[in-house]
């Protein structure tokens, strides 16, 4: 087990100096993914997406929820999920009042 362990990380430092990193830069021509998970009082979400195939998720959880989401591409989905929760009133019903 421990051979086994040895040699694999020799193999990955071996390796390391050989992997490439790539910037972010133009990604027009590939998909573009998004996840936004709020769960704030007051939530704002704003996605841009200006890809090939664009790709959305908004998942908001509070008292006031807004989003907005700008996709251009020949293939767009979006998803927005607005949840009303305000933790006072959560409180409250756990209080018995």
């Amino acid at each position: 087990m421990n051979i086994s362990i040895l040699a694999i990380g020799l193999a990955l430092a071996v390796a390391a100096p050989v992997a490439v990193g790539d910037s972010a830069g133009d990604r027009s021509q590939g998909p573009c993914f998004g996840v936004t998970v709020q769960n704030q009082s007051v939530n704002h979400a704003r996605v841009e997406q200006h890809c090939e195939r664009n790709f959305n998720r908004t998942t908001q959880a509070g008292r006031e929820n807004t989003a907005r989401t700008v996709q251009t591409g020949s293939v767009n989905n979006n998803k927005t999920r607005q949840y009303h929760y305000d933790p006072a009133q959560y409180l409250e019903r756990l209080g018995g009042r």
